[in-house]
């Protein structure tokens, strides 16, 4: 199940690899919850992969629906994340289920 691989990964700081709209993503997850509409997302810092929107150098903050990520794994790759994280300035999740502390 997503969900949880997901949530092993934000208690653990992993990062994973998954496949969202069509594209390879290589991201860390820092939040799950639900978006304004009751959808299930993570927030999470995507950091290599594609993007239909394009990735810039370094990576970028992103917001994945769970229902449409799959073949959803874990990899290798060191924790990610930028000095910008904030779950007050994001606008992914509505309501929070589980994050990772800005340290």
């Amino acid at each position: 199940m997503i969900e949880a691989l997901i949530r092993t990964a934000i208690a653990e700081k992993k990062c994973l690899t998954g496949v969202y709209r069509d594209t390879v993503r290589r991201f860390a997850p820092h939040a799950l919850g639900t978006t304004e509409d009751g959808t299930p997302a993570v927030f999470a810092f995507q950091y290599a992969g594609a993007s239909s929107a394009g990735l810039p150098r370094g990576g970028e903050w992103r917001c994945f629906h769970l229902d449409a990520l799959s073949h959803v794994v874990e990899n290798d790759d060191r924790w990610r994340t930028r000095s910008n994280y904030s779950l007050s300035r994001q606008s992914c999740l509505a309501r929070i289920d589980l994050a990772i502390a800005k340290d």
